[in-house]
């Protein structure tokens, strides 16, 4: 009788991460509908290979496609056990890696993973945050993302990519993302995510939340042109201060009706209070952007609120 061979393999957290990608997610499903494979393409399909490179990602902390041939043939039962067929040495070779480099795949594949996520979970989808994040590394001429630009981290000596976000307000999922080079500008970047979610999502009145960057006449006129709504401090260049001052006045001179808000007690927050907070600020010189964020600074103070609490009880108002 011939002695059983015994074979040991690391199996850290592959058994869950592949559990997430392809039975949570099923990205690897998605990924073959938009990628079916040519008559020469044997072995794992895209969706196959794709799961299998994110699992390496995620579990090595390693991105290079070199290195994943080398992990996956250390580890073939594992992975044929996982991935539901055996594993060839040489479904991860970094040609075959290679063909999923096109971008024009990537927004269409963004796409049908949110709508089955939000689908799954029953995710809502009313309020969409949006911001921007870099990030760096210590090496020059990498690659053509990496370029020197404005540091958030206070560090413009050295290449950077920058990322602009979208994601689900309160949950922080994230529903869309654009990698682009790290010297590009933040205002272009917001219309792209913002027209993708309406088109895919079908829907109106969706409230965008974002930074003084999203404020630009252009974003806030695109945004109004397609039915939804903005939440964005002014950028305090040209005549916006002196614009912004006047309106206060004409808050202070009950001149405009201001957003009715509740306390945690179903009270609604009279105008006197509202003014009396808006002119302690005037008196104290702190800045402030637009009567809704003159709203939302003064009655965050008022009732002991955050702004993100603020946010989510003026949603109603405009839903």
């Amino acid at each position: 009788m011939p002695e059983p061979k015994i074979t040991h393999e690391r199996v850290d957290d592959i058994p869950l991460l592949l559990h997430v990608l392809r039975e949570r997610l099923e990205l690897d499903q998605i990924l073959d509908e938009h990628l079916p494979r040519h008559g020469n393409w044997q072995g794992l399909s895209f969706g196959g290979v794709t799961v299998t490179w994110l699992t390496h990602i995620l579990t090595e902390c390693d991105h290079f496609m070199s290195h994943v041939q080398d992990w996956a043939n250390a580890r073939p039962e594992t992975l044929g056990a996982l991935l539901g067929q055996p594993l060839r040495d040489t479904d991860l070779t970094d040609d075959r890696l290679s063909h999923l480099s096109d971008d024009t795949l990537w927004h269409p594949i963004e796409s049908s993973v949110n709508a089955r996520m939000i689908r799954t979970y029953r995710l809502p989808r009313r309020r969409v945050r949006l911001d921007s994040t870099t990030a760096k590394i210590d090496k020059q001429g990498v690659s053509w993302l990496f370029r020197r630009g404005h540091s958030k981290d206070h560090r413009p000596d050295l290449p950077q990519l920058k990322v602009m976000l979208g994601a689900l307000d309160p949950l922080g999922v994230i529903v869309a993302a654009d990698v682009v080079a790290g010297n590009a500008a933040d205002d272009p970047l917001y219309l792209p995510i913002i027209d993708r979610l309406c088109d895919d999502w079908q829907t109106q009145g969706l409230l965008f939340i974002g930074d003084c960057k999203l404020s630009s006449l252009a974003n806030r006129a695109h945004i109004h042109r397609r039915g939804h709504f903005y939440l964005a401090p002014l950028a305090q260049v040209g005549d916006v201060p002196a614009q912004l001052t006047a309106w206060v006045q004409k808050a202070l001179d009950g001149d405009v009706r201001l957003l009715p808000l509740k306390a945690d007690d179903g009270t609604i927050l009279k105008d006197d209070e509202l003014r009396r907070r808006i002119r302690s600020v005037l008196d104290a010189r702190e800045p402030f952007y637009n009567r809704a964020d003159i709203v939302i600074e003064t009655t965050s103070r008022r009732v002991g609120l955050t702004v993100d609490e603020v946010v989510r009880r003026i949603t109603p108002f405009i839903e």
